[in-house]
């Protein structure tokens, strides 16, 4: 009876020092083990003991890449406009020993550190620099963190500036601006084709002139400027007319019909004079002189 008693206390005891001393680190992790208070070693992954009451694990973190989400804050920008910016942070450890023992709330402390930096960087830029340079700003703020992490044994992956929203009336004032430019561009565009539209008109009426021109058997070589210019003048002249009659609002109005009759003419006139050629005075018909 003695014997199994004895033999329970021990199986007991066994038991509980089991419990207590082995340890499954998983694949990608490790562990921080304590002896009576004092660091003592680091347990990488797999099946691991440690001595029961005397040591005790105090951490087990992942080593792979973590994700860490930097909540919105306002910045102000180099031209004074307040924004609300958020970013999140990609973050691995890289010394167990140093996350634990160099840096207290670790996650905070990287979360403070790149707001702070974003505050400052965001200050040296304007708002448009900031909202369309977002892979710059993202390298700029992961530029000179790894000399500030690396003391907490930890490396900043990657920062990715996630949203930038400015104020609401800055917003408004930006839509207005954007409006503004579009029409602008629209305007130019109209200009250009009522431009071309007016080069095609030119082109259509010096061909037209010259068609009539052919037509009456007074095609000169070359129209001259005045006659082009009459031409389209008339033209002109008749299309306002002719709009003027298609108004609601017409009216009647008396004028002289000799003007259109006139340029017409003038227009229409044969060049019949031929150029004039200089004449060489004929000989007196006289020789040297009768001797």
């Amino acid at each position: 009876m003695q014997f199994f008693s004895i033999s329970a206390f021990f199986l007991g005891l066994t038991a509980i020092f089991l419990r207590f001393s082995v340890h499954t680190i998983s694949e990608r992790n490790k562990a921080l083990v304590e002896y009576l208070g004092s660091y003592k070693r680091t347990l990488d992954p797999g099946l691991r003991f440690i001595i029961p009451f005397v040591e005790r694990v105090v951490c087990v973190d992942t080593i792979s890449e973590k994700v860490l989400d930097i909540p919105e804050q306002q910045a102000i920008t180099a031209d004074n406009v307040a924004i609300e910016i958020d970013a999140v942070v990609y973050w691995q450890i890289l010394d167990l020993f140093k996350s634990y023992y160099e840096i207290d709330r670790l996650e905070l402390a990287i979360q403070n550190l790149v707001n702070t930096k974003l505050r400052n960087e965001v200050g040296r830029m304007r708002l448009s620099d900031v909202i369309t340079a977002g892979e710059e700003l993202n390298r700029i703020v992961l530029e000179g963190l790894d000399e500030i992490t690396g003391g907490w044994g930890v490396k900043i992956l990657r920062v990715q500036v996630q949203h930038v929203t400015p104020d609401k009336d800055v917003l408004e004032s930006m839509e207005r601006e954007q409006a503004a430019e579009i029409e602008k561009r629209a305007e130019i565009l109209r200009a250009e084709a009522r431009s071309q539209s007016a080069v095609l008109e030119a082109r259509a009426s010096a061909s037209a002139l010259e068609e009539i021109l052919r037509a009456t058997g007074q095609l000169t070589p070359q129209p001259s400027s005045d006659e082009i210019l009459k031409f389209l003048l008339v033209n002109k002249y008749v299309e306002a007319m002719q709009g003027l009659s298609q108004s609601p609002n017409a009216k009647v109005i008396f004028m002289d019909p000799q003007y259109t009759t006139e340029a017409l003419a003038e227009l229409m006139e044969v060049r019949s004079t031929p150029p004039e050629t200089g004449t060489h005075p004929s000989g007196s018909g006289n020789g040297a002189g009768d001797m």
